[in-house]
């Protein structure tokens, strides 16, 4: 389970929930352009993906692992009589240093995991338009059958009416009577199914466009209609495209990460941290003197204390290569 995800959810929804009515839905009709707007503006998948995006991108310096000096003071030769005959005291700056090549891959493999994440939020964006227009020309085509619906049902009724007149005229029988008004039921009954597959359309907008269920009217109009026109693609211009494909892209980008990110698991393991310390010292007439310190870690013990990482590293380049 993701639960950054998760926390990123837990974090926006109250934002969420708390959004005013949309602008377009007080005007009592939504067009196609209306209907994407609001989608980009409030559809909460796209917004965890701009909060995914942020969150990767504020990551990447922060994955240098440098981490706060600390400012330190000792004081030595401290005896109870005062007859000590060494007396030390001294402020010090310590500085942890992490391996040059460990920060860099670090920093490389953060930057891929955020412009991986960049690209996901664009695809997200490029869905999110396609399935709204896609939904509201499902809607369009749903109110145009249930206007048809409603045609049939008046003219089965005009169908019914005529047939009763002609029964009472004794020009037709009972059972051409009877034949309208299964016509008439049938058109009633298709009449209901267009009816549900309308509503079932709205909600499918509605929920592209990021509106609640509560903020849904059943006065709200849908003036645009579907328009048929040719479309033609040049073969050099699709495979062209198909290279600038967001989602190809953030393949991409998760292949560099993950070759970043094992990298760094081995740096990190073979490569030593350093550290280094600098004092002001008095020796009982004041702060005249200076000193210095570096210490390197030795990775002694680096196949016992890394190697999960290295194999957890290397698992997921795998993975990344056969995506």
């Amino acid at each position: 389970m993701n639960y950054k995800m998760i926390f990123l959810t837990l974090l926006i929804w109250p934002v969420m929930a708390q959004e005013k009515l949309p602008d377009i839905l007080s005007d009592g009709r939504i067009t196609v352009r209306e209907a994407v707007q609001s989608a980009l503006q409030h559809n909460p998948d796209l917004k965890i993906a701009v909060a995914a995006h942020r969150e990767a991108a504020a990551e990447v310096w922060a994955s240098s692992g440098l981490v706060s000096p600390t400012l330190s003071f000792t004081r030595e030769g401290i005896d109870r009589d005062n007859s000590a005959v060494f007396n030390e005291q001294r402020w010090g700056l310590s500085q942890p240093l992490p391996s040059p090549f460990s920060a860099f891959t670090r920093v490389r493999g953060a930057r891929a995991q955020s412009a991986a994440r960049g690209n996901e939020r664009e695809q997200v964006r490029l869905n999110l338009m396609r399935d709204t227009k896609k939904a509201y020309a499902t809607l369009s085509y749903a109110l145009m059958q249930h206007n048809l619906a409603k045609e049939r049902v008046e003219i089965a009724r005009e169908l019914l009416d005529a047939a009763r007149a002609r029964v009472e005229a004794g020009e037709a029988s009972g059972l051409e009577l009877m034949k309208t008004e299964v016509q008439l039921a049938a058109a009633e009954n298709d009449l209901t199914d267009r009816q549900i597959r309308v509503d079932e359309a709205r909600y499918r907008l509605f929920n592209q466009m990021g509106i609640s269920p509560g903020e849904e009217g059943y006065h709200l109009e849908f003036p645009d209609t579907l328009h048929f026109f040719p479309v033609t693609f040049e073969e050099d211009a699709v495979l062209d495209g198909l290279k600038q494909m967001p989602r190809l892209l953030a393949a991409a980008n998760r292949q560099n990460a993950a070759r970043w990110d094992n990298r760094t698991a081995w740096s990190s393991a073979l490569l030593p941290d350093l550290e280094v310390s600098l004092f002001r010292q008095d020796f009982g007439s004041g702060y005249d003197y200076y000193g210095f310190e570096a210490g390197v870690k030795i990775p002694l013990w680096f196949w016992l204390n890394d190697q999960g990482k290295i194999r957890a590293s290397r698992a997921v380049l795998h993975r990344r290569n056969g995506e």
